[in-house]
């Protein structure tokens, strides 16, 4: 990431965000391959992620917007599992 003190903040939220879906998906007993589907990503793909999310360089592809996207459609999947669960 760029040293710009927003970017910083982006930065940072997007390796929160990352690391707070796959607790939560770990949490609900989905292994690393369901993870990696929730999100659309390959095995490099969510190897490259990963190490960001423990402060790795930032991966090249999806952008980051693209993935902040793919974190909250699948965090909001996680939900509505865990709401129809409760509900059942």
């Amino acid at each position: 990431m760029l040293q710009n003190p927003g970017w910083q903040k982006i930065d940072h939220v997007v390796r929160a965000q990352f690391a707070l879906f796959d607790e939560a998906a770990s949490g609900r007993g989905l292994s690393v391959a369901e993870r990696r589907a929730r999100v659309g990503l390959d095995v490099d793909g969510w190897m490259g992620w990963t190490e960001f999310a423990k402060g790795g360089a930032l991966p090249a592809a999806p952008s980051i917007p693209e993935m902040l996207i793919r974190l909250a459609a699948a965090a909001y999947e996680l939900a509505a599992d865990e709401g129809a669960q409760l509900a059942a």
